[in-house]
């Protein structure tokens, strides 16, 4: 069969994040995991998990973007929150995170998170 090798590595996949969510009670850290295994297994480039506090979408583990642009997500996505930043750094940051989730601006960032402010 063409596609046993796929088969099997999703199935040892599937495995390796059961055996995570068993043994580890750390949330962030399971997620931080999950994502790691789908990188070093599948080869996932970018990855997060965004879950809701609230009113307030909190990325609580990423894989491709770093703590400062995670934490400029949360200023996108109308956090009220201070960074250490300069304006032209955080503008900068603004720009990568855009483009590492292939939008143009803002406005699409907020259309694609909609679902889970209404």
């Amino acid at each position: 069969m063409a596609g046993s090798g796929k088969n099997d590595l999703e199935i040892a996949v599937l495995n390796s994040i059961s055996k995570t969510v068993v043994h580890e009670r750390n949330i962030p850290t399971l997620l931080k995991t999950v994502l790691d295994i789908l990188h070093r297994e599948m080869g996932l480039l970018r990855g997060t998990f965004t879950l809701m506090h609230g009113d307030t979408l909190f990325i609580e583990a990423s894989n491709g973007l770093t703590e400062a642009e995670m934490g400029v997500f949360q200023l996108l996505m109308g956090k009220n929150i201070q960074l250490q930043s300069s304006p032209k750094t955080i503008a900068n940051q603004k720009t990568k995170i855009l483009r590492k989730l292939g939008l143009e601006s803002q406005k699409d960032l907020m259309h694609l998170f909609r679902l889970f402010r209404d």
